[in-house]
């Protein structure tokens, strides 16, 4: 009896350890009950956003994004101005792709951290290194 709790045991220990070593994300969590779709889905809030190293959350103050489960996007840029789109995963869910209504081109970003209340991003263009904290509001 003690033995095969023993082996149970170890087979636990080894099981956790192939979890932890197979996260998706850089700063995700390692195991989520909610799918990635439904952690996406929420309104967001810029907490933190650099570029290249240099703050630029001040810019972000009053913005907010939301995403549906169905893929509809809305960026809020103030009480008076808004814009719809949509968003997906690319095919391996290691990037948020994200357009805007009329525009045909898809925009990429790396996925470092997906939680429910939090999504960071980053976007590489040329040299330029932009990183998104996001906050669920």
């Amino acid at each position: 009896m003690k033995t095969k709790i023993n082996i149970l045991l170890l087979f636990a220990i080894i099981e956790l350890i192939g979890i932890s070593s197979c996260k998706k994300y850089e700063e995700g969590p390692v195991l989520s009950l909610r799918f990635k779709n439904a952690r996406v889905a929420g309104v967001w809030t810029y907490d933190k956003v650099t570029v290249s190293g240099n703050d630029f959350t001040s810019l972000y103050a009053n913005e907010k994004v939301e995403f549906t489960k169905d893929g509809k996007a809305k960026w809020t840029y103030s009480s008076a101005l808004s814009k719809d789109g949509e968003w997906k995963f690319n095919d391996d869910k290691s990037k948020l792709m994200t357009k805007f209504d009329n525009v045909s081109t898809w925009i990429e970003y790396e996925i470092i951290k997906l939680r429910n209340d939090q999504l960071w991003l980053k976007k590489t263009e040329g040299n330029s290194i932009t990183e998104y904290q996001l906050g669920s509001k």
